[in-house]
């Protein structure tokens, strides 16, 4: 199996969980938050994951995993239409309707980016 770079911007319980594991079976973890790479020191020595910034999460990554609360992810497009144009993108964000009120599926990113949700509830 060819090993991957996997980017991951969101630092709480998913992000962190799927970090770990990335890193422990040999992938190579990017890993950024709201707060800036300063913020993730303890983050990175518990998942072995290199904490970046926004713009350098997106940059040379086979995958991008967004794990951030669903009303976040439109405030990150830019970042997003930084990716390698081969890049796979995979929703781990989860919504709820008391903290992310209500979106629909156009105000998030637009159709151009192919993305696959994963672990929702």
């Amino acid at each position: 199996m060819k090993l991957k770079t996997f980017g991951i911007i969101g630092a709480g319980l998913v992000g962190e969980a799927l970090a770990t594991q990335l890193n422990k079976v040999g992938h190579s973890v990017k890993v950024a938050n709201s707060r800036g790479p300063h913020t993730l020191q303890t983050f990175e020595m518990n998942t072995g994951a290199k904490a970046v910034d926004l713009s350098e999460v997106v940059s040379e990554v086979d995958v991008l995993i967004l794990a951030v609360p669903l009303k976040n992810v439109a405030g990150l497009r830019e970042a997003i239409f930084g990716l390698p144009a081969e890049a796979i993108v995979l929703d781990a964000c989860n919504y709820y309707a008391w903290r992310d009120g209500q979106i629909y599926v156009d105000q998030i990113l637009p159709a151009a980016i192919g993305m696959f949700r994963i672990f929702t509830i």
